[in-house]
């Protein structure tokens, strides 16, 4: 270290703080890369919600604060701006645990560090040898770290600091169980010295989890505005009910028939905002949101703790409504087609709250609908767009499906029950005119045997195309990350199902001098695994609600065991696993066609005809 840079520490040790508070120390000497919406100088004038998480940020008395807002409304803002004020003012190292480890590269290259270099304070403290600057793991000059890091184990252990920033800690909480703790741990002896900080950033998460019991620690401080109309202040809840049962919040005018699918031009083209109090009707424009921020306050209980302090805001505050509602009114059409997790999703990230899987969420009923005639075209059921036969293999036996699907979401069960060959199963493929490509077989249990048959009914299609039967098997995973392309962007996204398929190979395990080998040469069967809590989910929701005390979506020609197969499991507390609800069969039952019921959720999941894509 040379004579100088001793000197400015020195000083530096000596010097009195900067005791304004962080949003105004940040805007004399943050600026804000280019990659963020608001780059330039920060200003905290238009984001006034900002205001008290900084200040108790700043408070030495408060220990952990945690922010429950939307992706995307500036959260991760506050931990932007709070790490250079904790390197320059506290002088404290820092340890800032973002949701992956590539995740956590991104941003220290694109944010965090370009944001410490335009501070002059800090700028200095870096590296003088650019070989030895890192973006992740900075040590600087005056012996301070700061490191940015995915929730991995190795990350989370044998190292102290200070100030410990948790970024979406709700997937800390829902896929790294008991990573959290391992992080507070990190604060360690600064912890019993009452020096240290805890910041918790994220959307919402899952009701009992880790980042729910984190949260609700703190004093809750809720966002509130005043009213254009009579003044009063409410909290701008995406919908609320009065006494008298009338809807506030974000309100429209729709007219569509039960059932059917939301009227979503419709509903934009009215929407408003009625206060709870007297009704006034606030317009989706810039001046209501501006009115808002200069007005709006936190409100919090009176014995407001001065150690731990938790603040929550949803998109109502900023975000178009417009766009809100027609996000909304689409996960509730998926919700009519039994999916539940788009619903789920605009809860936790376009509301910040907690999804609790103890509440049953409300399912419109599909209308009821009849079985018809074969078709000139070979339809079974008038709405037909997509029809598949879904296979539950057993030891000596098999229970199948056949059901037909409308491309928005309907569906009728064609036939149901139990065959006891190969041969039978490819029977009723031909008789229901199947193609080869719309048959799916659990595998989970009889994994070459399916194969080979999966293989030994298929074809080349007119395109050279192999299409044969698909092989299925369940997973405890609740999703499976895949990258995919949206607009010329390639996007990583978690699906029910894994993909692309895995190939299953009807080869496998023969001797070298076996005759099948000869058969089933260069061909395989696509394997798809299909999450059982996910998909149960779809299926189950769609099976409640299509149902209400009837089979209306059956056809006549199935048998009663198809109504026993199908109820034989619910969702109910894992005594294994408090506070966790699993699916499990009730008493005895057997559930075959129940598996062939989710195994064609899948299946339309696949055709796009059920949206569940986080």
């Amino acid at each position: 270290m040379s004579d100088s840079t001793i000197s400015k520490s020195w000083f530096a040790a000596f010097a009195a703080k900067d005791r304004r508070p962080i949003y105004e120390w940040a805007a004399e000497h943050v600026t804000l890369p280019s990659v963020l919406t608001r780059s330039g100088r920060f200003d905290v004038g238009t984001s006034r919600h900002f205001i008290a998480p900084f200040e108790a940020i700043a408070d030495d008395r408060v220990r952990e604060v945690n922010v429950l807002a939307p992706p995307r409304s500036g959260k991760t803002l506050l931990a932007d701006i709070a790490i250079p004020w904790f390197v320059s003012v506290q002088g404290a190292s820092v340890l800032f645990v973002i949701q992956t480890e590539e995740m956590a590269k991104s941003h220290a290259e694109l944010r965090t560090m370009p944001l410490l270099k335009s501070v002059p304070a800090i700028a200095e403290m870096l590296p003088a040898d650019r070989h030895k600057e890192r973006s992740t793991e900075i040590l600087f000059t005056n012996g301070l770290p700061l490191i940015v890091c995915g929730p991995s184990i190795s990350n989370l252990q044998n190292r102290g600091f200070r100030v410990v920033i948790s970024d979406e800690t709700w997937i800390l909480a829902d896929k790294h169980a008991g990573r959290l703790e391992e992080a507070k741990a990190r604060l360690g002896d600064f912890l019993r010295e009452q020096n240290s900080k805890l910041l918790c950033i994220s959307q919402g998460g899952k009701a009992g989890d880790d980042w729910h019991t984190q949260f609700n620690s703190g004093t809750l401080h809720e966002w509130e505005v005043a009213c254009l109309g009579c003044g009063q202040y409410f909290e701008p809840r995406f919908s609320g009910h009065r006494a008298d049962g009338s809807r506030w919040g974000i309100t429209w005018d729709e007219d569509r028939e039960e059932g059917a699918a939301h009227n979503i031009a419709q509903a934009v083209a009215t929407l408003r905002y009625e206060c709870p109090h007297c009704a006034h009707r606030h317009d989706d424009t810039p001046a209501t949101k501006h009115a808002w921020n200069e007005s709006g306050r936190y409100r919090f209980d009176a014995a407001d703790s001065q150690k731990k302090k938790s603040f929550h805001w949803s998109n109502v505050i900023d975000f178009p409504w417009t766009e809100l509602v027609e996000k909304w009114l689409r996960a509730r059409d998926q919700s009519r087609l039994g999916a539940e997790l788009p619903t789920i999703q605009f809860m936790q990230k376009q509301l910040a709250e907690f999804h609790d899987p103890a509440k049953a969420a409300h399912v419109e009923t599909l209308p009821s609908v009849a079985v018809a005639e074969p078709t000139a075209d070979g339809k079974f059921w008038e709405k037909q767009d997509f029809i598949f036969l879904t296979v539950d293999k057993q030891l000596s036996h098999f229970w199948a499906m056949v059901e037909a699907w409308s491309k928005d979401g309907e569906s009728m069960v064609l036939w149901a029950g139990r065959l006891e060959t190969w041969s039978e199963v490819a029977d009723r493929q031909a008789e229901f005119k199947v193609p080869d490509q719309c048959v799916f077989v659990d595998c989970g249990n009889w994994q070459n045997e399916v194969w080979t048959e999966c293989v030994r009914h298929g074809h080349v299609n007119a395109k050279g195309k192999w299409k044969c039967w698909w092989a299925l098997r369940g997973s405890a995973s609740p999703a499976f990350s895949t990258k995919r392309a949206d607009k010329g962007k390639v996007e990583s996204v978690r699906l029910p199902y894994s993909w692309p398929p895995d190939k299953g190979d009807p080869c496998f395990g023969l001797s070298s001098n076996d005759a099948r080998r000869q058969e089933f040469a260069g061909k395989t069967c696509p394997v798809v695994t299909w999450s059982n809590p996910t998909i149960k989910d779809i299926a189950g929701s769609r099976r409640d609600a299509m149902t209400k005390g009837r089979l209306a979506f059956v056809g006549h020609n199935v048998e009663d065991h198809f109504s026993r197969h199908l109820f034989a499991e619910t969702k109910r507390p894992d005594e294994r696993n408090p506070g966790k609800w699993s699916w499990q069969v009730v008493g005895k039952r057997p559930n075959h066609l129940w598996d062939c019921w989710c195994m064609s959720a899948t299946a339309a999941c696949m055709a796009g005809v059920i949206k569940a894509i986080e």
